[in-house]
């Protein structure tokens, strides 16, 4: 081979192919050029796409699921019930007794306090002087009970109508 026939960066010569068909051209580095056809995705392609999807699952979870008052409600219970259990807590940790204040409800939601008349007191040992809250939404009411003997804080939920609630 001359000098002047030598491919550049050292690939070989074009041949013909022993079947007779065209052999692919090649760069002048050996590579092999394919059709955009034959390309898989950009990595660009691909965190577009992601990106796009994510947005659409975003939406859809916010959009998809209706802000529940039943959930909420439960919600507040479990926030009334953690209160008390704080109270209690803290009453035994202190030595000193602590008095329930009932947390901020949504206005929507009726609370009616079953407690005596100097309130629900948690004392230094864990006992209680007893109580309840009751919690009323549509079509749910929760009774949160705080035992006077043990101070033992309890949830019980009713899947009732609120016009039924004791």
């Amino acid at each position: 081979m001359t000098p002047h026939n030598k491919a550049p960066c050292g690939s070989k010569p074009h041949r013909k192919s022993p079947c007779g068909l065209k052999p692919h051209k090649r760069s002048p580095c050996g590579v092999t050029p394919r059709n955009r056809t034959e390309h898989g995705f950009t990595l660009l392609e691909m965190l577009v796409t992601l990106a796009i999807m994510g947005l659409m699952m975003l939406l859809i979870a916010y959009a998809g699921r209706p802000n529940s008052h039943r959930l909420e409600a439960e919600r507040a219970a479990a926030r009334v019930a953690a209160v008390m259990r704080q109270d209690r807590g803290l009453a035994i940790a202190t030595g000193n007794p602590v008095r329930f204040a009932l947390p901020p409800l949504p206005g929507w939601l009726r609370a009616t306090a079953q407690l005596p008349q100097d309130g629900l007191v948690f004392e230094q040992d864990g006992s209680s002087t007893g109580g309840a809250v009751l919690l009323l939404a549509p079509g749910l009411h929760s009774l949160i009970r705080a035992d006077w003997l043990t101070g033992r804080v309890s949830i019980e939920d009713s899947p009732q109508d609120a016009r039924h609630a004791p």
